[in-house]
C-alpha cells in the first residue's frame, strides 16, 4: 500500500510523493480500505484452510511474495487433485496438501528429422545436421574439395526444417521455420528425377485417396502431386513435431470437469500438438479415442506415434464422416 502511495497519480515518480502529503484523498482511502477488506475476508478461510497452522499460512505467503518478485510479477500456479483440479497457488499447496498437488512434467518437443533425411537420396542429405557441431564433424570427415564447399555455406539445421518439397524437372528445396526457402543442392543441373520420386515413394506406405502417405511410428506426412497420367509428379515432406506434456497446463480443463473443449488458432499456432498431449493425458486415466479423418493427431501410418500413449486411433479418408468411422 506504501509502495502505491510513493507514485504520483499521473503514474510519474514525485518528490513530494503522496505517503508524505497526508491527509490523502478520499480515492486513495477508498482504495486502502477495500484493500484491507479483502485481506480480512480472506484470511478466515485461509486459517482454516491450513489446519489452524498459522505457520504454513505465512511461510507459503512470504515464498509466493519472493517468488513474484525474483520472477518479475509472474506467479506460479498449481491445481490441487482432491478437489478436481482447482486452480491453486502452488506455493501454499505445497505446505498444505503436497500429496494432492497436480505435478507438472518437462515440456519436451520430440521429433524424428533422422527418417526424414534417410527418406532422400544419399546426395540431398549432405546438408543437413542436428546442430552445428555434428555438422562441422561431418564436414571434416569430408574429402578435401567437397569439404571446401561445405564451409562456403552453412548446414541447414534440421530443428528449424518445416518441410522438403521434390517437384519434377525443378531443384529440391526445404522451407525453414523462419520462412526461408533453401535448395538442397548448389548445383543447378541437380533437379528432382523420376527416380528420386521413385526411391521415396518406394520407403513409406501407400498413398490414400487424400494422396499422402505416411511412416509408421512418426507424425511426418508426405503428399503426392500426381500429373494426367497419374503418376507422381511431385512430393512434399512435411515434419511432424510433438511437444510431450504441452497440455498439463490446462489439465484442470481436461480431467476437473465433463464440459467439451473446443481448441482455436491460426494454422500453424500449435492446435494438433496440444490435442495430442491433451489425448494422451486423458489416456491415463480414461479409455480415449481419436477419430481423425485427416491422420495428423497419430500420423499417417500404421502405427501411431508413441506421443499418443495409450489411446486407440480410428483412422480414415478424407472424405468419411467421423460416424462412418466407428
Amino acid at each position: 500500500m506504501k509502495a502505491k502511495m510513493n507514485r504520483a497519480s499521473d503514474g510519474h515518480q514525485d518528490s513530494n510523493n503522496l505517503w508524505e502529503r497526508r491527509p490523502l484523498s478520499s480515492a486513495d482511502l477508498r482504495y486502502a480500505a477495500l484493500d484491507a477488506a479483502l485481506l480480512l475476508d480472506a484470511y478466515k478461510p485461509l486459517r482454516e484452510l491450513a489446519w489452524n497452522d498459522e505457520n504454513q499460512l505465512i511461510a507459503a505467503t512470504a515464498e509466493r511474495a519472493a517468488n513474484a518478485v525474483s520472477w518479475g510479477g509472474a506467479r506460479w500456479i498449481g491445481f490441487d487433485t482432491a478437489k478436481d483440479f482447482a486452480l491453486t497457488s502452488a506455493e501454499l499447496q505445497q505446505q498444505l496438501r503436497t500429496a494432492n498437488t497436480f505435478d507438472f512434467s518437462p515440456i519436451i518437443a520430440e521429433t524424428d528429422e533422422a527418417k526424414v533425411v534417410g527418406l532422400l537420396p544419399e546426395d540431398l542429405r549432405e546438408l543437413f545436421s542436428h546442430e552445428e557441431a555434428l555438422a562441422e564433424k561431418l564436414v571434416e570427415s569430408m574429402p578435401y574439395e567437397r569439404a571446401s564447399a561445405a564451409r562456403a555455406r552453412p548446414p541447414i539445421i534440421l530443428s528449424t526444417v518445416v518441410d522438403i518439397v521434390l517437384d519434377s524437372g525443378r531443384r529440391p528445396t526445404c522451407t525453414l521455420k523462419s520462412g526461408e526457402r533453401i535448395y538442397l543442392s548448389d548445383s543447378e543441373e541437380r533437379v528432382t528425377t523420376a527416380d528420386d520420386i521413385q526411391f521415396i515413394t518406394a520407403q513409406v506406405g501407400e498413398f490414400g485417396s487424400d494422396k499422402r502417405a505416411g511412416m509408421d511410428g512418426t507424425l511426418h506426412r508426405i503428399s503426392a502431386i500426381y500429373n494426367r497420367e497419374r503418376k507422381i509428379a511431385g512430393l512434399t515432406i512435411r515434419l511432424g513435431r510433438s511437444v510431450a506434456h504441452n497440455a498439463d497446463m490446462i489439465v484442470d480443463s481436461l480431467r476437473g470437469t465433463n464440459r467439451s473443449v473446443l481448441v482455436l488458432g491460426e494454422p500453424g499456432s500449435g492446435k494438433t500438438t496440444i490435442i495430442r498431449a491433451a489425448a494422451a493425458l486423458l489416456a491415463e486415466h480414461h479409455t480415449t479415442i481419436i477419430i481423425d479423418t485427416s491422420n495428423e493427431i497419430g500420423g499417417d501410418g500404421t502405427i501411431p506415434h508413441r506421443s499418443l500413449g495409450n489411446e486407440k486411433v480410428f483412422v480414415g479418408r478424407a472424405y468419411e464422416r467421423p460416424f462412418r468411422m466407428c
